[in-house]
């Protein structure tokens, strides 16, 4: 998705799919609103996992959006 500049070379943003859901589509209009266009979106099924992928990925961040049912077992714990 892209070639831009973000400073610490390509960032992966992990967030739940499937393709399509509210998830994938903000970190897309957030990395474009960022400017960022050297990024890939890897979409899990639960955060819980997630946060597992986050810790062994170099360059990477997790996206949950406020309305997901868990956020708050997610904030809370980690």
């Amino acid at each position: 998705m892209g070639g831009g500049e973000t400073g610490g070379g390509r960032v992966t943003v992990i967030t739940l799919g499937p393709r399509g859901t509210c998830h994938e589509r903000a970190v897309q209009r957030y990395m474009e609103f960022q400017g960022v266009e050297d990024y890939g979106i890897v979409l899990i099924t639960d955060f819980f996992v997630g946060l597992d992928l986050l810790r062994e990925t170099p360059n990477a961040f997790l996206v949950q959006c406020s309305a997901h049912p868990k956020v708050h077992e997610i904030t809370e714990k980690y």
